[in-house]
């Protein structure tokens, strides 16, 4: 065997007929795909309004509003946000994400008050 590159005999070009019906196929196969997401967010979207049961099946109360039952998606913001509070820096940045604030820098502090301080002074006289 030579050093050809290896399959070069199977490549051929394609005539305009041939990637025109390519092309065709690859779009019937996106737009197959786009809409099978779609279901799939919808589903997922209606499976999160659902309400939330405890172990024994009662539904779980918001702790703000004794009167109206969680959704798993406000369990589950919950939850982010209750690791969150605990220094889990991945649900701090999918937190701000979702909260519209994903330029926010994660910062873990390791600082003294004094380094905090001149961070802030240095961070005030950069504006």
């Amino acid at each position: 065997m030579s050093k050809e590159h290896k399959g070069q005999d199977n490549i051929y070009p394609r005539s305009s007929d041939e990637a025109r019906e390519n092309g065709k196929k690859g779009g019937i196969a996106s737009g197959e795909a786009r809409r099978q997401k779609k279901t799939m967010r919808e589903w997922l979207e209606i499976a999160m309004q659902a309400a939330m049961k405890d172990n024994g099946g009662q539904p779980i109360m918001s702790p703000d509003d004794p009167t109206r039952e969680l959704t798993r998606k406000e369990c589950a913001m919950l939850k982010l946000a209750a690791k969150a509070a605990k220094g889990d820096l991945k649900a701090i940045e999918l937190s701000a994400k979702l909260s519209g604030e994903a330029e926010t820098k994660v910062v873990v502090e390791t600082a003294t008050p004094a380094e905090k301080l001149a961070a802030l002074i240095k961070e005030a006289n950069k504006k």
